[in-house]
């Protein structure tokens, strides 16, 4: 099951993508963020009505963010998820950092990659979706020889990894045979 900070911050990062905002409610979303750090008894009674507290929240915030930024903000707090607010703002800025391009993937691999090499994997690790497509061009690649490893490769990105070493592949291969298809 994807918890609720998940799903939140992924659509509201594929709306801010589509309307080229990124950037802006990344640097929004720490802000309000921060604002509602300071103010956080006031939105966590429960006898306060969410209404009166998205009322607040479009009072103060209105002329400050984008309308994007304010809607997900008091969606949240609508819905009674607000408590989820910090972690989706935190899951937001990872993807909005490897959208920016800020995305370096450590690859371990038994040889000394070529150029072609490594657009190839680029390629590959956007089809995966351990890259964003959008910034697989300005991924950095730290790149690590692995001796154990025979042919293939480990690449690791943003806590997500895509391990397609030969030795993984023959423990699949042998868990199979043991085990039927599952």
């Amino acid at each position: 099951m994807t918890p609720v900070s998940e799903s939140y911050a992924g659509a509201l990062f594929g709306a801010a993508e589509s309307l080229g905002l990124v950037q802006t409610v990344a640097d929004e979303l720490r802000a309000v963020n921060d604002l509602l750090k300071q103010c956080g008894e006031y939105f966590k009674n429960p006898r306060v009505p969410a209404e009166e507290k998205a009322a607040l929240l479009r009072e103060h915030l209105a002329d400050k963010v984008d309308p994007l930024t304010l809607e997900f903000t008091t969606l949240m707090l609508q819905r009674q998820y607000f408590k989820h607010l910090p972690a989706a703002v935190e899951r937001f800025r990872r993807k909005s950092e490897q959208y920016s391009g800020a995305v370096t993937v450590s690859l371990r691999i038994p040889y000394e990659p070529d150029s072609e090499t490594l657009e190839q994997l680029r390629g590959r690790l956007a089809a995966a979706g351990l890259i964003p497509a959008a910034s697989a061009e300005k991924a950095k690649f730290q790149v690590s020889l692995d001796e154990k490893i025979i042919g293939g490769f480990i690449a690791r990105s943003g806590g997500y990894q895509i391990d397609a070493s030969l030795n993984t592949m023959l423990i699949k291969l042998r868990h199979q045979e043991r085990y039927g298809a599952q």
